[in-house]
């Protein structure tokens, strides 16, 4: 039978290990994610790492998973903290904007592989889908606390969709690695899809 690990030290074993990759992603090397590499940046051991991780494959699926559960989390606090006399426009623009920060928050080369490998899996896929729902609840209520008249009238289940079609718009440059991967470019053109998804 396998030991239960404890979760207060599994949670902080685990942010130990994803801090050592993210400071392996400051090289820009995706050939520096090596369990090996990992280990020594992180301070534990391999063994330590398969203790908690099947392989490789499970631990940088988890740390991208981890990594949109941030952005999350950011994002539903600038929307509890959004004033409801900010227009549609503006509270759209700083969401994108935000988002786009948060994107290449990890160098260019390293995100793009990690988009490129684990973004694709269906698994992983389904993960972050359901995390960005969890910005839907605080999405209607601030929509319907707004005093500016900017937002169309959505229901949940349309801003639902809208936050899916959202982010897929934002990840398909970059799961595909194309030249429009966090360009102006690509940051304008997902605003235009967020504006005639959101505002009136």
């Amino acid at each position: 039978m396998k030991k239960l690990l404890n979760p207060v030290i599994k949670k902080k074993t685990s942010t130990d290990i994803y801090d050592g990759i993210v400071e392996l992603s400051i090289d820009d090397n995706p050939e520096f994610l090596t369990i090996t590499n990992i280990a020594e940046r992180s301070g534990y051991s391999i063994g330590n790492i398969y203790h908690y991780f099947k392989n490789i494959d499970n631990l940088i699926d988890e740390f991208v998973v981890q990594h949109q559960k941030k952005r999350v989390a950011v994002v539903i606090k600038v929307i509890n903290e959004t004033p409801a006399s900010m227009t549609a426009k503006e509270f759209i623009k700083h969401l994108n904007d935000l988002n786009f920060k948060f994107m290449t928050k990890l160098p260019r080369a390293i995100t793009l592989k990690l988009a490129s490998t684990v973004m694709t899996k269906s698994d992983v896929l389904k993960r972050i889908d359901e995390n960005n729902k969890l910005l839907v609840d605080p999405l209607e209520a601030m929509i319907k606390a707004n005093k500016t008249n900017t937002f169309k009238k959505l229901t949940y289940r349309e801003i639902e969709i809208a936050i899916l079609v959202y982010a897929s718009a934002v990840r398909k440059p970059v799961t595909d690695n194309h030249k429009l991967a966090f360009t102006k470019s690509h940051q304008q053109q997902s605003l235009a899809i967020l504006m005639a998804l959101f505002a009136n």
